[in-house]
């Protein structure tokens, strides 16, 4: 009987401690407590809150939420679909951030986390085990979800995308595209590789299906009109339209400024079709989308602006704003050719004076292209012309600055007569890089680039003049882009891996 009683003590003692071991494992080691199965009260309580991804105790918790417009057609219907959208989102979200977390290794929080609200719910789901669905729920006009997935679950799938370009590749195929993402995804490219321009095409698409109908990617419409640069500069000319385009400007800001922004988008929107060299519409609808934190979206347009001549200095200082406001390295090249330009001027002192030059040869075309910042023409750029390919010889064969110099005035006339040839404003940059004039050269460079987005040539000729001009920022930012590191040109490779390297002295 003592024997018995003793027992039952050991035994008690040793339950206690067992039970205090898991209580103290519990608080030490959460996972411990939690890695089984996770609920509403171990949730992350933001998430309880606010859409978003969150990793914790070994699990990824995600939320996703998907709003329905007040007065729909069949509420209850409406708040169905809502909340079916909510969990699928909910569910992609979670399984890309456990699969492919190397894809935002390089980002801010709050990218990572704008990667996951606004691209992953368009992105293919990934099946996983264990996933589980925590809550659905409702608050006003929004519709709620939250699921969770271990990480274990995760061990030896594969992510579908081996990097975060392919990821946006892979979103602009989608049939779940938003401006918000697509803003995003343009804030995350390289300005002037292919990507960006698929995603500024993408973008036009959208605007002009919101009933924006100015396309961020040639709102012009003619961009093969005859003459100098096609209908935006023929337009011009026609001074009736230019009073009428600029009296809905002005209807547009008074809208604006009393909130009505649809209405004030719309009419700048017909001003820019009624007159499409209108730069105060264009001014105005980067205006609007600054003003939302839109900086990525606000850039196409301002680059219109700016091809317009003869405007004061509000494009580019909002253009040195948007770049800045994108955390880009390219506003520094901006800042510095804000600063060359004088008070009472739009452009710099430097590249007036040329451009005087270029209307006495008769070089129309180039004297727009370097007034514009080299936004005069859109792309996509034609074939190499005879010109160039007789240029382009001389260059090669050129002995001295003579040579260089002859060869660059032959190519800035010709332009009136082959507009949108890539490879000769990317010569045209090389001459007055060569001939000591980097400065010049920018505006040309840039104008091949606009032609054709991710031109390696284009993209070294103009990392080495903001090289030699001491921006080292815009020259690594140039070389970065990935045309140029993944180019088979063996200039191009031998430029690369000297500024890469740390070559920027």
């Amino acid at each position: 009987m003592q024997m018995t009683i003793h027992h039952l003590r050991l035994l008690r003692h040793f339950t206690l401690l067992l039970i205090s071991f898991l209580l103290l494992a519990g608080r030490t080691f959460p996972a411990l407590a939690s890695s089984s199965s996770p609920g509403w009260n171990s949730a992350p309580s933001r998430l309880k809150q606010a859409p978003g991804v969150v990793e914790q105790d070994g699990w990824i918790y995600a939320t996703a939420l998907e709003t329905v417009s007040p007065g729909s057609y069949r509420q209850d219907k409406a708040n169905e679909i809502a909340m079916k959208k909510a969990l699928a989102s909910a569910i992609r979200m979670a399984g890309m951030a456990a699969v492919c977390g190397q894809l935002t290794a390089s980002l801010e929080q709050d990218q990572i986390q704008d990667f996951f609200l606004l691209l992953a719910p368009a992105l293919p789901p990934l099946r996983l085990e264990r996933m589980t669905v925590l809550r659905q729920w409702e608050i006003g006009y929004g519709q709620y979800a939250m699921c969770a997935v271990p990480l274990s679950s995760a061990a030896g799938v594969v992510c579908p995308f081996p990097d975060l370009p392919s990821a946006i590749s892979a979103y602009l195929q989608s049939n779940a595209l938003s401006l918000d993402g697509l803003s995003f995804s343009l804030g995350l490219t390289p300005r002037h590789s292919r990507l960006a321009s698929s995603i500024r095409a993408r973008m036009g698409e959208l605007l002009a299906g919101t009933g924006l109908k100015c396309s961020v990617t040639c709102p012009s419409g003619g961009r093969r009109g005859s003459g100098y640069g096609g209908e935006i500069f023929k337009l011009a000319l026609i001074q009736q339209r230019r009073i009428q385009a600029e009296s809905m400007v002005m209807q547009a800001r008074k809208a604006g400024e009393k909130g009505r922004w649809t209405q004030a988008l719309d009419l700048a929107s017909r001003a820019i079709s009624v007159y499409p060299a209108c730069s105060s519409a264009y001014l105005l609808i980067a205006e609007h989308f600054m003003k939302e934190g839109r900086y990525p979206m606000a850039v196409p347009f301002l680059e219109r602006a700016l091809a317009v001549p003869g405007q004061d200095q509000k494009a580019l200082k909002l253009l040195v704003s948007c770049l800045e406001g994108c955390n880009s390295p390219e506003a520094e090249l901006y800042r510095l050719i804000l600063s060359r330009t004088g008070r009472r001027r739009s452009v710099p002192d430097q590249w007036s004076k040329e451009a005087t030059r270029l209307s006495d040869m008769g070089a129309q075309v180039s004297r727009l292209v370097l007034l514009s910042a080299g936004n005069a023409l859109e792309g996509p750029a034609v074939q190499a012309d005879q010109d160039f390919k007789k240029a382009i010889t001389a260059y090669s064969q050129a002995t001295g600055d003579e040579d260089v110099a002859l060869v660059l005035d032959k190519l800035l006339v010709s332009r009136d007569r082959y507009p949108y040839c890539a490879e000769a404003y990317n010569l045209i940059g090389a001459c007055y890089r060569n001939l000591g004039r980097p400065f010049l050269a920018i505006p040309f460079l840039l104008q091949a680039l606009r032609l054709r987005p991710g031109y390696d040539m284009a993209l070294v000729n103009l990392g080495i003049c903001c090289k030699e001009l001491g921006l080292k920022g815009a020259t690594r930012y140039y070389f970065s882009h990935p045309e140029v590191a993944g180019s088979a040109n063996k200039w191009v490779v031998k430029w690369h891996r000297r500024v890469m390297d740390g070559g920027l002295d």
